[in-house]
């Protein structure tokens, strides 16, 4: 296969079943064992050589993700946001 694989993450669901400790953020913000839940599946598009990736989350939680994973550069990666308007399942 020839050029570049891009990844998308979809973060921009509601998290009703874990409420309430989703209220302030998204459940993927949710640090399991050592680190927060996305980075599990951005660990997964790294290992297969994905280096561009868009994530979906709500106007909410944007700021969240901004502030700990930004443009991506400190990982090696490219990583743009997309909002969601609302939860679509």
């Amino acid at each position: 296969m020839t050029g570049e694989w891009k990844g998308i993450l979809m973060a921009g669901g509601a998290g009703t079943r874990l409420a309430p400790v989703t209220w302030p953020f998204s459940k993927h913000l949710l640090p399991i064992y050592d680190k927060p839940m996305i980075f599990y599946s951005l660990a997964i598009l790294m290992l297969a050589g994905i280096r561009e990736v868009l994530i979906i989350c709500t106007e909410k939680d944007l700021i969240h993700y901004e502030v700990i994973l930004g443009e991506g550069k400190d990982l090696g990666l490219k990583i743009n946001y997309q909002i969601q308007p609302e939860p679509d399942g």
